[in-house]
């Protein structure tokens, strides 16, 4: 966080309204000066802050200005920035023309500060529900970029238009670890969420290692998903530690402290490693009461639901392999003890509303993204 002297004290009176020690707002280092005619504002924190790091605070628009005439306009006021007739833009482009759902277009805002800073005369985009729709509109010439459906990626993988670019996303595998029902409930009450009843095995860090080194990442992003890089961490090399200097965190020094045990050089996969940990956790749990082992001719079977988003052939994709190499990797020759994996594909966004946020899963696949800087 970025403090500004007395923000917190003053925000903290304006809250408690106690008569006797009122707000005062000459406290706060946000200030009004003038040099030569002109105002600016001024602002003083509570820990230095390089002159970059303070234009990408400013950057944020939750602090950024707005404009008090259209403010106090009749009609506005807390409906201000909800509605294109009720914003005022300050930025690089101005929004033109907003249809919900279908496009939104900006021209370039000729009282900016800086024009010369931007070439483009406007943007024009697009809400295109798909990604087949979405590329047959960039065939059609109708659109600059796009993103190459998993479907369509052999046909193009060698056209010379293509460009592999980081981003930001980095897709990861949600566990629910509560393991009882009374840490379920505790979180997750069944009568406000739904009623779900934790697997146990999944509570063993032994379990989670296991998890984790099922995956093989390079075979994943290249064979299955085909247009995904291969990441082992969340923070990819897009994520920058000093980006005035553009370096990367993942190539960091402190990036290295994170990495011990966690095979590196194969991107995190190790089937025996995921089979031995997988053995150990079963036995854990065979030994807490949690399990019965098994026979080699009547194993027992957990059954584990897997939460993926739908109409996405890469996320379909993603489930089949994921299903084999947990199916494949996850069997127990001493306790007789299985996994058998369960797919649900959930709608955009209530793969997130409805299973990942409220804990109706066991596994559930979602992105996590942040901003690179």
């Amino acid at each position: 966080s970025n403090p500004i002297v007395g923000a917190q004290d003053y925000r903290d009176k304006v809250v408690a309204a106690d008569p006797e020690d009122p707000a005062d707002w000459d406290e706060v280092g946000i200030k009004i000066v003038e040099e030569e005619g002109v105002e600016y504002i001024e602002y003083e924190f509570e820990i230095d802050m390089s002159s970059w790091n303070v234009r990408y605070w400013l950057s944020a628009n939750s602090i950024s200005p707005i404009s008090m005439d259209l403010y106090n306009a009749a009609g506005v006021g807390a409906t201000y920035g909800t509605t294109p007739e009720k914003t005022a833009f300050h930025g690089p482009f101005v929004l033109d023309y907003y249809e919900a759902d279908q496009v939104l277009r900006y021209s370039a805002n000729p009282n900016y500060y800086d024009t010369d800073e931007y070439f483009y005369t406007g943007y024009n985009y697009q809400i295109i529900a798909t990604d087949v729709a979405r590329f047959q509109s960039f065939l059609a010439g109708d659109l600059d970029a796009v993103g190459v459906p998993t479907a369509e990626y052999e046909n193009y993988k060698n056209d010379p238009r293509l460009k592999r670019v980081p981003g930001a996303t980095t897709f990861r595998m949600g566990v629910n670890a509560l393991q009882t029902k009374e840490r379920q409930e505790a979180l997750f009450p069944a009568d406000e969420y739904g009623d779900w009843m934790p697997k146990p095995i999944l509570g063993y860090a032994d379990m989670q290692k296991a998890l984790y080194f099922a995956v093989d990442r390079e075979y994943l992003a290249y064979e299955v998903l085909k247009t995904s890089e291969v990441q082992q961490f969340h923070f990819t090399p897009a994520y920058l530690v000093d980006p005035e200097s553009g370096v990367s965190f993942r190539e960091s020094a402190e990036a290295q402290l994170f990495v011990d045990g966690l095979s590196v050089e194969t991107n995190g996969y190790s089937a025996a490693a995921a089979t031995a940990f997988y053995k150990a956790a079963v036995a854990q749990a065979i030994a807490d009461g949690y399990y019965t082992a098994g026979t080699a001719a009547n194993p027992t079977v957990i059954t584990l639901t897997l939460v993926v988003q739908a109409a996405s052939v890469g996320q379909a994709n993603l489930a089949n392999y994921i299903t084999e190499q947990f199916e494949e990797l996850f069997v127990d020759d001493v306790n007789y003890i299985n996994i058998e994996i369960d797919v649900i594909f959930a709608t955009f966004p209530q793969n997130y509303y409805s299973h990942a946020l409220i804990g109706q899963f066991d596994l559930v696949v979602g992105g996590i993204s942040g901003s690179t800087l």
